[in-house]
C-alpha cells in the first residue's frame, strides 16, 4: 500500500510540473487552426500562406478569447465563454497535450 502512495504522489508532480500554461495553450491553437485552415483552403502556397497568417492570427488573440481554470494537474480552457451563445469551445491540458472537449454547433464539421 505504501508503494500505491508513492506512485499517486509521484503521478500527480508529474501532472503538475507538465500542466500546460496560457502560453502553452497559444501556440497549440495557432498550430491547431493553421491546420483547420488550410484543410479549408487547400494546401497550394496560397493556402499555407494563408493558413499561417490566420494562424499566428489566432494565436495573438486566443488569450483575450479564453478562459482558462488552473487545478494543479490539469487546466480547463474556455474559447468564447462570454458570448451570447453559451456554448464554448473547451479544451482540457493535461500532461503537456491538449484534448477538446466541446465544440460549439457553429464550428461543428458538416
Amino acid at each position: 500500500m505504501k508503494w500505491i502512495g508513492i506512485l499517486v504522489v509521484v503521478a500527480a508532480v508529474a501532472l503538475a510540473v507538465t500542466n500546460p500554461s496560457m502560453d502553452d495553450f497559444s501556440t497549440f491553437i495557432s498550430e491547431y487552426s493553421e491546420d483547420v485552415i488550410e484543410r479549408e483552403v487547400g494546401d497550394s502556397a496560397v493556402g499555407r500562406a494563408i493558413a499561417r497568417f490566420g494562424s499566428s492570427l489566432a494565436g495573438d488573440l486566443i488569450e483575450r478569447a479564453t478562459e482558462r481554470n488552473n487545478y494543479v494537474v490539469l487546466s480547463t480552457y474556455a474559447i468564447g465563454d462570454n458570448d451570447e451563445s453559451g456554448d464554448p469551445w473547451t479544451f482540457v491540458g493535461i500532461g503537456g497535450q491538449f484534448l477538446e472537449l466541446n465544440r460549439p454547433e457553429d464550428l461543428q464539421d458538416d
